[in-house]
C-alpha cells in the first residue's frame, strides 16, 4: 500500500481511526488563533480551494478529509501544543535560583518553627532578656 502519498515522516501508513479522529478534533480546537491559519493551508493543499463565505469562520468537516490530510493535521497540531523548553536567559538562571534560594528560606524557617529551633534574631534576643533574672 506504499504509493508515496507525501505524507512526510512519522504518518501513519493507515486510517485514522475515530478516537484518533474525535482526539484530532479536539486538539484543533485548542490550538492558538496565529496557528489556524496552517491548518487551513494543510487542508486547502490536499483538498483544493475551500469555498468561504467570506467570515472568519471555516468549518472544516474531519469525516471528508484524506488520511494524509489527517495525519498531517495531526502532527502540525501536536508539534504546536506540546511543550516547548527554551534555554532561559542568563538573568532569567539568576533570577530563578534567586526565587528557589527565598523559598528554601521560607519552607526552612516554617520547620524550624514548628520544631522549637532557630528561632530568627528579633525573637531569640527577645526571649534572652525575658530569661535575665530582674534586679
Amino acid at each position: 500500500r506504499s504509493q508515496g502519498t507525501g505524507a512526510g515522516a512519522g504518518a501513519p501508513d493507515r486510517a485514522m481511526t475515530y478516537a484518533e479522529k474525535q482526539e484530532l478534533t479536539e486538539l484543533l480546537g485548542e490550538l492558538p488563533d496565529d496557528k489556524q491559519g496552517r491548518v487551513v493551508q494543510i487542508v486547502s493543499e490536499r483538498q483544493g480551494e475551500m469555498g468561504g463565505d467570506g467570515s472568519d469562520l471555516i468549518e472544516i468537516n474531519i469525516e471528508e478529509l484524506d488520511d494524509v490530510t489527517l495525519w498531517k493535521l495531526d502532527r502540525y497540531v501536536r508539534s504546536c501544543l506540546k511543550p516547548k523548553k527554551r534555554k532561559l536567559t542568563t538573568q532569567e538562571q539568576l533570577l530563578e535560583a534567586q526565587q528557589k534560594e527565598l523559598e528554601a528560606e521560607r519552607e526552612l524557617m516554617q520547620v524550624e518553627q514548628s520544631l522549637g529551633v532557630g528561632n530568627p534574631p528579633a525573637m531569640a534576643m527577645a526571649a534572652s532578656m525575658d530569661a535575665t533574672p530582674a534586679p
